[in-house]
């Protein structure tokens, strides 16, 4: 497709509108749902056993039957237990052990939907009990008063099952709490306030609030976020998508190189890292912002980064970034690693085509310097040895040494063999780093100068031209018609081309330490689109370094 034929856009699409099971495509209000709590002897199901099992088949607003039973644990109740249940083992001597119990309720439960708080520490038992017991899988897909108490009652301070009933007014009489009989009733109480919390909201589908509970579990099973026909209407172009939680808070954002096919990747659950999974499980809206060129886009994903504060960050998913050996300032000492950018940086040698040799230089400095490395870390250095890291990382080391020799013969040196010995030792470090030449065929990535050239997102035979100052990319001056024209011979040009020499000129008024994680994916963008787009002679984006500017 022609990236200019259509007009950039923003629209949203719907999350979540696959089909499940029968059961969780009906309404609440026509739903069979099994209110259920237990107690047992202690929380990992392999090594304990349940103890009380109570049931309530809640079917059209009315309670239609119930399911109660003790059972036998075959093992003395922990004291811890007893205190909190107020089970005894008298209580459960005599009670039906979990061979002849369980059947009786998988029976009552069949394949309705579970509703209890904190419903995923009891599911471990039914899901443990089922396979040991029945010899089969749980089917049933479940809703946690819990995560979505978490979700409505923000403002509930204790989001326990009598806290919340307590904030609710649900119960007066809490005697009998920790009793399966007595909390699942409470439960259904608070489920029923559920119910109507999204009622209000418009949250109508059990299939919606399963959704919206966001666990991982839950999300997986209902499979994918986006509908395949609603992704066959969607352009291959660049884009920038949004996914906000249900407050309608932004919490990922990424730049997408062709909307509808990565769109469609983030519907393999399976492929994607965990914590990405998790937030897209969390996500109740899709807004997504079409764009005629990657760049725009890689830069509008920046600015969201720094305006949303997002804690997943969209390169670790995307893969857009550029990898390079970096020096950071870390307490009291410096830290060399590779890898993408981070906050902190003192200086910034690359890109890295070769992860191996980079990393073999990394290991050879490390040696070098008698400090450990760690693979994901790299190394630290303390500060006396980081400033001459720092001074390998600006190109100063000749003039490190050459002050390291006056220093030799200052008077309070030439008489202290300490001082003299810590000379000698700095001075034979920075001769060894000169021979190892660590830096060699890396360029610093922070001194790019020109200008990216790309199309307007808005409007045909219109461009977008972005100053790129010290690798920083300024706010783009639009330009009609031919832009190669427009810089080579309009006076309006003319000025464009002689303010951004000078202000290269008189240089970056950013501070590298300073630069925030939004800041610097910014600079990871100019990186991408002159490391790529020019090998692929990318004809509707352009990277023009100063030198050129003037020959347009």
């Amino acid at each position: 497709m022609d990236h200019l034929s259509h007009k950039s856009r923003s629209f949203n699409i719907p999350i979540g509108t696959v089909k499940g099971s029968e059961k969780i495509d009906h309404l609440f209000t026509d739903g069979t749902f099994i209110v259920f709590d237990l107690e047992t002897t202690g929380g990992n199901p392999e090594k304990n056993c349940i103890l009380e099992i109570s049931a309530l088949k809640y079917v059209n607003g009315n309670v239609e039957s119930s399911y109660y039973s003790l059972v036998n644990p075959r093992m003395a109740i922990p004291p811890i237990i007893r205190r909190i249940t107020g089970i005894t083992n008298q209580e459960v001597r005599h009670a039906p052990y979990i061979e002849k119990v369980f059947p009786e309720f998988m029976d009552f439960i069949g394949d309705d939907i579970l509703v209890s708080h904190n419903a995923q520490g009891d599911l471990k038992f039914l899901v443990h009990f089922s396979a040991e017991v029945c010899r089969k899988e749980l089917p049933n897909f479940f809703v946690c008063t819990h995560l979505l108490a978490q979700k409505l009652f923000a403002d509930a301070q204790d989001k326990s099952l009598m806290g919340l009933a307590r904030h609710l007014n649900l119960v007066h009489n809490t005697e009998n709490q920790h009793r399966a009989d007595e909390d699942a009733r409470v439960t259904l109480e608070l489920f029923k306030a559920i119910v109507a919390k999204l009622d209000e909201k418009g949250v109508r589908l059990i299939r919606d609030a399963v959704r919206m509970q966001g666990d991982m579990q839950s999300g997986v099973r209902l499979g994918p976020l986006f509908d395949a026909e609603e992704l066959k209407n969607l352009h291959p172009t660049p884009a920038v998508m949004y996914l906000a939680n249900a407050k309608g808070k932004n919490i990922f954002a990424s730049s997408l190189v062709n909307l509808r096919r990565d769109l469609k990747a983030l519907n393999y659950f399976d492929a994607l890292p965990r914590k990405l999974l998790k937030i897209i499980l969390d996500a109740q809206h899709l807004k997504i912002t079409e764009h005629q060129h990657l760049f725009p886009a890689m830069y509008q994903e920046a600015e969201e980064v720094t305006r949303s504060s997002l804690q997943y960050l969209p390169y670790h998913w995307h893969g857009r970034n550029i990898n390079a050996l970096n020096l950071s300032k870390e307490g009291d000492g410096y830290r060399v690693f590779l890898g993408p950018f981070s906050p902190g940086l003192v200086s910034s040698y690359g890109p890295l085509s070769d992860f191996k040799k980079a990393q073999k230089k990394l290991d050879d400095l490390a040696e070098l310097l008698s400090v450990n490395i760690s693979r994901n870390r790299g190394l630290w250095v303390p500060e006396e040895k980081g400033e001459i890291l720092v001074a390998l990382f600006a190109g100063t080391l000749e003039k490190k040494l050459s002050r390291l020799r006056l220093d030799m013969f200052k008077p309070k040196n030439v008489f202290s063999i300490q001082n003299q010995k810590k000379l000698w030792d700095q001075a034979a470090l920075i001769k060894k780093l000169m021979e190892l030449k660590p830096l060699e065929n890396f360029s610093f990535l922070f001194s790019i100068n020109g200008v990216i050239c790309v199309p307007h997102d808005r409007k045909a035979n219109e461009w977008e031209l972005y100053p790129v100052i010290s690798s920083f990319p300024q706010a783009p001056q639009i330009v009609k018609g031919d832009w190669q024209k427009w810089l080579s011979h309009s006076e309006e040009g003319g000025i464009f081309v002689k303010q951004l020499q000078q202000q290269i000129h008189d240089g970056s008024s950013l501070k590298l330490q300073d630069l925030q994680m939004g800041e610097l994916l910014k600079i990871n963008a100019v990186l991408w689109m002159q490391q790529h787009h020019q090998q692929r002679k990318d004809t509707e984006g352009l990277f023009l370094p100063l030198s050129s500017l003037t020959q347009v």
